[in-house]
């Protein structure tokens, strides 16, 4: 079925396709508080939907409609339920819904449900790809649906770095991916990381970026020993660019930790101590993290309590914790 078979026109009543349908209008609360004004032809789309709801009816008139209502409202995750099943009842392909969400998803990429559905028609796309495709036709026919999801991806994350739906969603994507690239998986996960080191060098402040490269690490750590070669890339990065901020240092922290390694074995140990040392409110949050490092791994003692003599006199608002904290 294509999207453009059913024309939606108003009012429904008069539509060849709906004139049948028995509407069941929205109930109207006259004392609600606060009233949400709906468009006219909203409220008669929704009220056809609801009639053909109540008939338990899923056809190409429904499923019409229904896109039709998420074009207005993408937020309808009723609706959205009804365009899946629409989908699965009526076998139909991936394709042309991908391209709805894709325009739906620019403009409104905050709207999880978009995310959610996006999930369901690439899973939905993976399995029709091999069943009906193999060898090279498949990888070349797989190859193209990864790049072009990863481009929507992408264009998601550019206008909005720290986007929580984009970034939840690509990991999701990787590892759906990973469970039907068979023997491309090192190839695929490299280049993300790649990606990942692109938005941490331009914004070392992106918590996305650095909670996405550890994703990415763990992700590795199954086909190749990763975390020695990664401790080197982060003391190269962080030497070049002399910036340790809290979103580095929590990645640090978690490689030490994985690696057993102890803090002032490290080549840029130097840095690290010149940024927790710094007196004032600068560094707050990587201070706090050193001190709990150091308290939970025994490490530094005399450096330790240096900073927290430094978190006693400056961060206020936690300081009979800090006291306490030193006691203890």
């Amino acid at each position: 079925m294509s999207l453009s078979e059913i024309i939606i026109t108003f009012p429904l009543s008069e539509n060849e396709y709906y004139k049948d349908v028995s509407p069941s209008p929205v109930p109207v609360q006259e004392l609600s508080i606060s009233q949400i004004r709906l468009s006219p032809e909203f409220s008669d789309m929704m009220s056809y939907m609801r009639g053909l709801l109540r008939d338990n009816e899923r056809s190409n008139r429904t499923l019409s409609l229904a896109v039709e209502i998420v074009k207005f409202v993408p937020t309808l995750y009723m609706v959205w339920g009804v365009i899946r099943d629409c989908i699965v009842e009526m076998d139909l392909p991936s394709k042309d819904f991908l391209l709805l969400v894709d325009k739906l998803t620019m403009k409104k990429q905050k709207v999880y449900q978009l995310w959610t559905m996006r999930t369901f028609l690439i899973e939905r796309e993976f399995v029709r790809l091999s069943e009906q495709y193999s060898g090279e036709e498949y990888t070349t026919r797989l190859s193209t649906l990864l790049n072009s999801e990863l481009s929507i991806i992408n264009y998601c994350l550019k206008s909005d770095t720290k986007s929580y739906h984009a970034w939840s969603y690509r990991i999701k994507f990787i590892d759906m991916s990973l469970a039907v690239l068979n023997d491309k998986k090192i190839t695929f996960l490299e280049e993300q990381l790649s990606y990942s080191e692109n938005l941490i060098v331009g914004d070392f402040h992106n918590n996305s970026a650095w909670s996405f490269r550890q994703t990415l690490i763990k992700r590795l750590s199954e086909f190749q020993d990763i975390y020695s070669n990664e401790i080197k890339w982060l003391c190269k990065i962080l030497t070049e660019s002399g910036i340790c901020n809290e979103s580095a240092a929590s990645y640090l922290f978690w490689l030490l930790e994985t690696l057993e390694i102890a803090l002032n074995e490290i080549s840029f140990f130097d840095l690290i101590e010149s940024y927790v040392c710094a007196d004032g409110l600068h560094n707050m949050g990587l201070k706090c993290q050193f001190v709990e490092y150091c308290s939970d791994n025994n490490v530094l003692p005399e450096l330790m309590v240096r900073v927290l003599d430094n978190l006693i006199e400056f961060d206020e608002p936690r300081k009979s914790y800090w006291l306490t904290f030193k006691d203890t």
